[in-house]
């Protein structure tokens, strides 16, 4: 398949996968990947159930190369994946690696950030890019920021934690209003009464999210590691309207 990352998305490689024929598919970029190094590819990929391309450098200029290396931190940091900055969308997948694309829940934003099977033979297979195809700050912005939250539930974590400090600290702060109207004979009128009705507010508020975030991150979870097992399945031609011609278990 070759094109411009642009055209690339979550829903075109879900459409290309499931209608391509073959035993292999390579994923190139005529712009940037060498024809040579694909052949190479085709002719070891019989092997292997994954031949991908590994960049030993790219022509980057000094913004691009740390805000790239800056992007990769962060995606480590808050993800569980073992990302690599060598990878790349050129590659050769078998049938069987295709078929574990398609049974997987993850959004196929980039192929290079898909976790595949541990069972997967891949052979990485080292080339230099002749350029880097040119993409809008903006595209590169909303990419960085779907991967980040997409592939991460530990930032989901992070918020309900700084709801739930955020909802101490005024616990605390409340502390404060009550020695203060005690202890404190010049205090202005109204202080009291307003800054108590703030606190009990953001008290409520922030308790709410670092709930509904614990909430929705357990929700999450359980329906990333879903299993599904098909014990039955009949013909489109005989479909049965009452019941589901699909049987999971």
């Amino acid at each position: 398949m070759a094109g411009s990352p642009k055209r690339l998305g979550s829903i075109a490689y879900e459409i290309f996968l499931r209608h391509c024929i073959g035993d292999y598919v390579l994923f190139m970029d005529l712009q940037s990947d060498p024809l040579e190094v694909a052949l190479a590819m085709l002719e070891s990929c019989h092997n292997y159930d994954i031949t991908i391309a590994t960049r030993k450098s790219k022509p980057y200029n000094f913004a691009q190369k740390y805000t790239s290396k800056l992007f990769y931190k962060l995606l480590r940091a808050f993800s569980d994946g073992a990302y690599r900055e060598e990878f790349s969308e050129f590659c050769v997948l078998s049938r069987r690696a295709i078929n574990v694309l398609l049974r997987t829940q993850d959004d196929i934003k980039l192929l290079r950030f898909i976790d595949f099977d541990s069972t997967l033979k891949i052979c990485e297979h080292p080339y230099t890019p002749t350029k880097i195809p040119k993409k809008s700050l903006l595209d590169s912005i909303n990419l960085g920021l779907d991967m980040l939250f997409g592939r991460s539930y530990k930032l989901l974590r992070l918020g309900t934690g700084l709801c739930l400090g955020f909802a101490i600290f005024n616990v605390l702060y409340g502390l404060y209003i009550i020695i203060s109207f005690y202890f404190m004979p010049h205090i202005a009128q109204g202080w009291t009464s307003t800054s108590s009705y703030m606190v009990l507010s953001n008290i409520g508020l922030f308790s709410m999210l670092c709930i509904f975030g614990e909430y929705m991150r357990i929700i999450l979870l359980r329906q990333k590691d879903a299993i599904y097992e098909i014990i039955d399945e009949q013909s489109s031609v005989v479909l049965d309207y009452v019941e589901p011609n699909i049987k999971e278990s």
